[in-house]
């Protein structure tokens, strides 16, 4: 009678997995009924939007598995889909065709169009937080001798100022006026890092010399993107009207961050953090998890980016016998932070201003590529790298991401002496789409680059 108990354990487990199953879908249904059709107060929204969040990034772990794609792609284009630009733009035609489904069994269709993911400001701290965190991990895979070297600084300033003088000049030719120009080139001297190392990350080609170039160059291009920012922030009226001095500053408080941090930060290390545990302990994990934060505020207190501070601190524990058992218990946070950052991304552009912008925006977007592509591939050849090599780096820092993004959301939230936006909304649309598309191509191109130079 005993032979029959291993049939009977097998069958209530499948029989378990379809009941998990069925209550998944319940809860699902739960939820975007509550969604749609309800009202929820906004104390309770958050539950709702990260439930939401982190079903899409399910969903983008199935299709990554069905059509073979960069994670980090996938997401940013489901991103797209749930944003409410497009839920906007699509619901009325949806609401008219489910109507008549809909009340013929009792359910009442919204009268205006719900708000599912919106600018809730603890989606945008998750946000921020997956990306200090990815970018901290991925500096616990790097070696600080590899990241400031003279060849990633020469990479770094080829991929700053050549974007930035060939979008100024192509603004400038197409009729733009001279702050628009400058937002323009700021916002191409931008590289999102985060993008191209989740990429890297995913396919364990991180630690590729190339790879460990683009890392180095990209936190020197985001200091040097920064400077750039800070010159276009002081809205001159003309040429002649740019000050030096604000420029002087942030090169001198990116030099004295970065090196402090790095030799503080080592003797923090070596003083704390310097022994060995069979498991990484509470005390442990929330020290370095401190230190991790606090660069990043200091980073950002400074007038800096967070994530250069995520970095430097990244850097700064790869030091330390316990960095490899850090990196392992950060795999909670990593699975819930991240994903919500490469979404918030996608659903920040609004896609269906595009077609009204088409010719501008591919064309500044060729311009955003080629830029990269020569201005930090050719100074990568002249170091030294094989053509391959320099290739995916210039492809590696092709994408402009969330801080082009942010270039452009200063320029429409900032007033002239007029006391009219700098740029108004289709010049907005213009930077948005170029930092949105150029991020999006990046996972494919660097996929199929990576497998060419495995292959040779």
């Amino acid at each position: 009678m005993l032979k029959h108990v291993p049939k009977l354990v097998s069958h209530t487990k499948v029989w378990s997995g379809y009941l998990f199953i069925l209550l998944g879908l319940l809860m699902v249904l739960m939820v975007i009924r509550a969604a749609f059709f309800g009202h929820i107060p906004e104390d309770k929204r958050i539950w709702v939007e990260i439930t939401l969040l982190l079903l899409v990034a399910l969903v983008a772990e199935r299709l990554v598995q069905q059509w073979k794609q960069p994670f980090v792609m996938v997401l940013l284009l489901l991103g797209v889909l749930v944003s409410p630009y497009t839920l906007n733009a699509v619901w009325p035609a949806v609401m008219e065709a489910a109507t008549p489904i809909l009340q013929g069994v009792g359910i009442q269709p919204p009268a205006s169009t719900p708000e599912l993911l919106g600018e809730s400001e603890i989606v945008k701290v998750f946000a921020n937080i997956g990306v200090i965190i990815l970018l901290f991990r991925i500096g616990m895979h790097s070696e600080i001798e590899k990241v400031f070297n003279m060849k990633n600084l020469l990479v770094a300033l080829g991929g700053v100022v050549l974007p930035f003088v060939a979008g100024f000049l192509f603004a400038q030719w197409s009729g733009g006026g001279f702050a628009f120009s400058l937002f323009v080139g700021a916002a191409l001297t931008a590289t999102s890092v985060g993008i191209t190392v989740a990429v890297l990350e995913e396919m364990k080609a991180i630690n590729k010399p190339f790879a460990q170039v683009i890392l180095g160059a990209a936190v020197i291009d985001d200091v040097l993107a920064l400077v750039a920012l800070g010159l276009v922030s002081s809205m001159p009226s003309d040429l002649a009207a740019i000050s030096i001095a604000p420029i002087a500053q942030v090169m001198g408080i990116a030099l004295v961050f970065v090196v402090s941090g790095l030799m503080l930060g080592k003797i923090f290390v070596e003083r704390f953090f310097s022994y060995e545990e069979e498991e990484i302990s509470k005390r442990t994990l929330s020290g370095m998890l401190a230190l991790l934060f606090f660069y990043s505020f200091a980073s950002e207190a400074l007038g800096l980016s967070a994530i250069v501070g995520a970095f430097i601190a990244g850097l700064v524990i790869s030091d330390s016998p316990m960095a490899h058992k850090l990196n392992k218990a950060l795999f909670a946070m990593d699975v819930i932070f991240v994903p919500i950052f490469f979404i918030s991304l996608g659903m920040l552009v609004n896609v269906w201003d595009i077609p009204g912008a088409l010719v501008p925006v591919i064309a500044l977007t060729v311009i955003a590529i080629i830029t990269k592509l020569i201005g930090c591939g050719l100074p990568a050849v002249l170091m030294g790298m094989k053509t391959k090599e320099a290739l995916l780096v210039g492809w590696g820092m092709v994408p402009r991401g969330e801080i082009a993004l942010i270039i452009a959301l200063i320029g429409i939230t900032t007033l002239d002496p007029t006391g009219k936006p700098v740029l108004d909304a289709a010049e907005y649309t213009i930077i948005a789409s170029m930092a949105f598309l150029s991020t999006v191509i990046v996972p494919v191109g660097l996929k199929a680059l990576v497998a060419r130079e495995r292959v040779a």
